[in-house]
């Protein structure tokens, strides 16, 4: 699971274990429901929101988050209140599918736009650090 922290760098490693995490980030309903526009977003700034890599918005990569924050604040709301969502396969082709909701997409993508504030307010930057 990713940890989403604010920092001036995109390698926080001497401060580390002093930041907060502000969100987490899995492979779950959430994450597949958003992939579509997680690749479109990785298109406009080079950055890829995966649970097991670093992607770091700053400067205008920082405005392009948040573009998309608003962007996909509408989209969950037009969802159900919840929904099956595909989150793989199983190695015999099963799909998987997983419980998602409206709320708890809204309360991620929340939970980012709050990270994307307050790294404006400091001048800093959104780190989404993969394990």
């Amino acid at each position: 699971m990713g940890r989403v922290l604010i920092t001036a760098s995109d390698d926080p490693r001497p401060e580390l274990d002093e930041l907060k995490s502000v969100a987490r980030v899995s492979f779950d309903g959430v994450y597949f429901f958003l992939y579509d526009a997680i690749r479109e977003l990785q298109e406009s700034t080079g950055q890829l929101i995966d649970p097991q890599r670093n992607a770091f918005f700053k400067g205008e990569q920082l405005f392009e988050l948040e573009r998309w924050l608003a962007a996909n604040f509408e989209r969950a709301a037009c969802q159900s209140s919840e929904w099956n969502q595909r989150v793989g396969t199983e190695a015999d082709g099963t799909v998987i599918h997983q419980r998602t909701s409206r709320n708890t997409v809204i309360a991620f993508l929340r939970d980012i736009a709050g990270a994307a504030r307050m790294a404006h307010q400091r001048n800093e930057g959104v780190l989404f650090l993969g394990e």
